[in-house]
C-alpha cells in the first residue's frame, strides 16, 4: 500500500520485497510515517556499530508515531550501540534473548555466550492504552541450519514480537535480513514485510527460505 522503490529489487510477492543493497542506500527511499514495526539483526563486528545509529535514524523518519524498534546486538559493543541509537529513538526496555544450542565463542573475552541483548526503542511516546503486555522480557530460541552454512537465528521470537507488536497486514522493515528469519515470520503471521541485504549470497538464502510453503496463522 506504499510506493517503494524499484531500485536493487531482488525478490518480490505479495508479501515480502527484498532489496539486495547497502541498507544506507534503500531505506532513505522509503516513504516517511509507512512503518509499523522495524526487527532486525545487524551485524556485531565493532566495524559495523554505526548502522545501529544510520538505522535509527532513519527509522525516526519511517516508523509511525508510537511505533516499536527492535535491534538483536552483540554485548561487547551496547554502550556505543545504545549512544548511537538514542540520539534518534526513545528507549524502551532490554530483551533477551537465551539461545537452546549453537553459543558462540568470545574470544576477546574468554566467554561463551549463552544469550543476547534486544534493544528495544520507541519513534517518541508510546500509548499506554493500546500497550499490549509483556510477560516476560526474556526468551528462548534455537539457531536454524536448514538454511544457513553455520549459526543462524531462528523465526520463534521474531513471531513473538511481530504478533505483540502489529496488526495483519501492517508492514515490518528489516534493514539486515540475513538468512531471512524476519520476512518469514512477518510472512507466517500475514504482515507484509520489506527486507534489505547487502549480500547476495543471504539474500538467495532468504528467498528459499520464503518460497517454502507457507501456512499462515489466524492471529
Amino acid at each position: 500500500g506504499i510506493e517503494l522503490p524499484d531500485k536493487d529489487v531482488y525478490f518480490k510477492d505479495d508479501d515480502v520485497v527484498i532489496y539486495c543493497s547497502d541498507c544506507r542506500d534503500i531505506l532513505p527511499l522509503i516513504p516517511d510515517k509507512s512503518i509499523d514495526l522495524v526487527l532486525t539483526d545487524p551485524p556485531y563486528k565493532e566495524e559495523m556499530i554505526p548502522i545501529y545509529g544510520d538505522i535509527a535514524k532513519q527509522a525516526a523518519r519511517v516508523l509511525k508515531d508510537g511505533k516499536f524498534l527492535y535491534a538483536y546486538a552483540g554485548a561487547m559493543f551496547l554502550p556505543q550501540i545504545i549512544d548511537s541509537m538514542a540520539q534518534y529513538l526513545t528507549w524502551f526496555w532490554l530483551h533477551n534473548l537465551r539461545h537452546n544450542r549453537g553459543y558462540p565463542t568470545i574470544w576477546k573475552v574468554h566467554m561463551q555466550q549463552n544469550s543476547k541483548p534486544i534493544l528495544t526503542f520507541t519513534n517518541g511516546k508510546y500509548e499506554l492504552s493500546s500497550l499490549k503486555w509483556s510477560f516476560t522480557d526474556f526468551t528462548k530460541d534455537k539457531p536454524d541450519k536448514n538454511f544457513h552454512k553455520s549459526w543462524g537465528q531462528g523465526i520463534e521470537v521474531p513471531l513473538e514480537i511481530i504478533l505483540m507488536r502489529t496488526q495483519e497486514d501492517d508492514i515490518v522493515l528489516d534493514p539486515c535480513i540475513g538468512g531471512g528469519q524476519m520476512p518469514m515470520a512477518a510472512k507466517v503471521l500475514g504482515r507484509k514485510c520489506i527486507g534489505i541485504e547487502i549480500s547476495e549470497e543471504y539474500c538467495q538464502i532468504a528467498v528459499n527460505r520464503l518460497r517454502q510453503s507457507v501456512m499462515k496463522l489466524n492471529t
